[in-house]
């Protein structure tokens, strides 16, 4: 399990890997009982919500697997799993004319065909096939377009080979194609707290949170579809794929609505935590305008006039620890620009350490040309960039009561920052934040940069829940 040792999951054990503890089975996320030395243990399996009992007996229980949105029931007998075919699995979030999903898996789990769906719009109507498929996906050239109608697609359920074929309002096109090699990523999102229509969840770094060129299956989107089925779930905001910390995702599409409205009213305010090279001193409001930069990066962000088309653009940032030549710091967002913390930070001459983006997107073109090289590891310093949303505060949807989530800063931003305290640093790396300092308690000098090794630590080390208080123990997780 990405995070941790397979093995070591352990809570109260008692030093031989015997005690409470999670295990994560098929994708679900199941509470262990206390063991009794043999690794006998009575099992109660979380799955889509449903909880159920397992029988005591040298590892042996009763597994419950969710697999797609279906629930089945294994066999007992020496921890064995019962077979269980996959069937399909929605890869988006079913709000959009447009869709994706798992059309099967192969032997080991992973997806063999990819299927496309596009619901036929009244401006569409009439349109010949090829037509509307170079409409509804522009990136392909006119031959890609003929080798998909050419496959393996139909229209409402009939076969059609013929590009100039006739599309009408409210019919489905849909193709499918071999699923493409995904890079691995990290699967298990931990609820941090939740609400009658609300969830804010734990998203890790290298997680893309929608479907895109390279991620169709490994994306946030799948992953809560796979974990939530009966549920019809609302991201409500973005974070980078290399971004990880707090996420927000609406039950309801009234809750929704309500959320979305907030963060447009900008009454919902985020904290990031970044990761800077050099020594950030004093804090600063960032008021730059942000623009496309227009580069080969088409993503790219830069400052901009007003005048050059730049959107006004505010950043309040504080230091709050030195790491030898880096600084962490508390990034305050007051406007909401795509990339809008890494660009004013790069901007202002203190580039988040591992960005590839910013400030030379000659990094970013060189991995995406050849991958994580030694040589592109070793000017990085990290292999993701190093921020971390901590802290989201924002309306509760149904009471209107402010809620405030956080997120623990992750171990490998843990690590990198104890590292480079030549073993004097804030944190001991143990995962729970609690280093040689005390963990919870506020910076009582919050005008003061915290030095190296004088054991402040502001909170960052722990997970925290609704209002602040310390998300529950049901939902605390060992990489937390």
């Amino acid at each position: 399990m990405s995070g941790a040792p397979d093995d070591d999951l352990d809570g109260d054990g008692d030093g031989d890997g015997n005690g409470n503890f999670l295990h994560r089975v098929s994708g679900v996320v199941s509470a262990g009982a206390e063991g009794n030395g043999n690794g006998n243990a009575n099992f109660l399996h979380r799955v889509s919500g449903v909880v159920s009992a397992g029988a005591e007996g040298n590892g042996n229980a009763n597994f419950l697997h969710r697999v797609s949105g279906v629930v089945s029931a294994g066999a007992e007998g020496n921890g064995n799993d019962a077979g269980v075919v996959r069937a399909g699995l929605s890869l988006t979030d079913g709000h959009r004319a447009s869709h994706l999903r798992v059309a099967s898996f192969d032997g080991e789990g992973r997806p063999a065909v990819i299927e496309h769906s596009f619901l036929v719009e009244n401006e569409c109507h009439g349109w010949r096939l090829d037509h509307f498929l170079m409409k509804r996906m522009q990136r392909l050239s006119r031959a890609r377009i003929q080798r998909v109608i050419h496959g393996d697609l139909d229209i409402d359920g009939a076969r059609v080979k013929k590009p100039a074929a006739t599309v009408l309002t409210g019919q489905t096109v849909r193709f499918r194609r071999p699923a493409p090699r995904e890079p691995e990523v990290v699967r298990e999102v931990p609820v941090l707290a939740s609400g009658a229509g609300w969830y804010a969840f734990d998203k890790p770094a290298g997680l893309p949170v929608h479907p895109t060129a390279r991620y169709h299956y490994g994306t946030l989107t799948a992953v809560l579809r796979e974990n939530f089925p009966d549920e019809s779930l609302y991201i409500c905001h973005r974070l980078d794929r290399e971004t990880s910390g707090v996420l927000l995702a609406a039950r309801t599409r009234e809750a929704a609505s309500t959320l979305k409205q907030a963060f447009a009213k900008r009454h919902v305010k985020k904290t990031y935590l970044a990761v800077v090279h050099g020594a950030f001193d004093g804090e600063q409001v960032i008021d730059a305008p942000l623009g496309l930069a227009g580069g080969e990066v088409r993503v790219q962000m830069g400052v901009r006039s007003l005048a050059e088309g730049g959107l006004p653009s505010r950043t309040r940032v504080r230091p709050l620890a030195r790491h030898g030549a880096y600084t962490l710091v508390e990034a305050c967002p007051e406007t909401g620009r795509q990339h809008q913390i890494r660009a004013h930070l790069a901007h202002a001459g203190y580039p988040i350490v591992g960005d590839k983006l910013y400030p030379d997107p000659a990094l970013f073109l060189e991995w995406l040309e050849g991958g994580m090289s030694a040589s592109l590891a070793a000017r990085l310093t990290l292999p993701r960039h190093a921020l971390h949303a901590f802290r989201v505060q924002f309306p509760d949807p149904a009471a209107g009561d402010q809620i405030t989530v956080e997120s623990a800063l992750p171990a490998d931003l843990r690590q990198f920052l104890a590292a480079n305290d030549n073993g004097n640093g804030n944190d001991n790396g143990n995962g729970n934040g609690n280093g040689n300092g005390t963990s919870g308690a506020r910076d009582p000098h919050p005008d003061r940069l915290p030095q190296a090794g004088e054991g402040d630590d502001p909170g960052y080390g722990r997970p925290r829940g609704r209002m602040g208080a310390p998300a529950s123990s049901e939902r605390r997780l060992p990489w937390q």
